[in-house]
């Protein structure tokens, strides 16, 4: 094995903690500065990722926060150049305060480092904010390549990002990588579909999803103890 691909979201770190910071301070912030309700802030933000989401499916606009916030202002009636910015901001700003790196994680990229493997990120959402989180981890100095699945053209499971990353990285060879994500669908689906061998960190104990090309890990403390092995 010559290279290590690695999901960012939920793999790394833990998204959820992050995400309901940011909706909380979006949603403080809204009650405060427009005088709506809790309930409304919540569920106009969820239609509108939900209509996004609809409108430009696997592609990683899909997921902006800042096409988000236009939905939320056009919903409330508010001018979206006057306010979805800053309304962003309030979101990432309390995403960002919540976000820690997995204790696990320098540990595993420092042991494949010593062992001459190179480590990529191939990750699904717009470049600009993926490069601010891994810049807020500390992880720049680990890492030779990063594909989003806005450079890409298409989200996780499509080959496109994967192989991207291959050709980054000069691999000729699936064979000579591995994948680690938390998404079943997305990023051991993906991996497997070009013949990456893939490490699904997960709970799920469904025997339906074990194949050759999958190894399952409940945590990366799990992983942290055999990925050398396959060094």
């Amino acid at each position: 094995m010559k290279v290590a691909l690695f999901d960012l979201d939920d793999t790394l770190y833990a998204y959820n903690p992050c995400h309901e910071e940011g909706l909380f301070q979006l949603t403080s912030y809204l009650v405060s500065t427009w005088g709506i309700s809790k309930e409304e802030v919540l569920t106009k933000y969820d239609s509108s990722r939900k209509l996004v989401h609809a409108q430009l499916k696997e592609t990683a606009a899909s997921h902006h926060r800042l096409l988000y916030m236009t939905k939320l202002c056009e919903s409330f009636g508010k001018n979206p150049i006057t306010y979805s910015k800053h309304l962003e901001e309030v979101y990432w700003k309390g995403y960002f305060s919540k976000m820690e790196l997995d204790e696990n994680v320098i540990p595993i990229f420092e042991g494949l480092i010593k062992r001459n493997v190179e480590i990529a990120i191939v990750t699904d959402l717009v470049a600009e904010i993926q490069y601010r989180k891994l810049l807020h981890l500390g992880l720049e100095n680990y890492i030779s390549v990063i594909v989003t699945s806005e450079e890409a053209g298409a989200d996780k499971p499509n080959p496109a990002i994967f192989n991207l990353a291959l050709n980054k990285l000069k691999m000729n060879s699936p064979e000579d990588a591995i994948f680690i994500g938390d998404s079943y669908s997305k990023d051991i689906v993906g991996a497997n579909s070009i013949g990456i061998k893939a490490f699904w960190v997960s709970n799920d104990s469904d025997p339906v999803k074990s194949n050759s090309l999958t190894i399952q890990v409940r945590d990366l403390k799990t992983l942290r103890g055999i990925i050398f092995e396959h060094v």
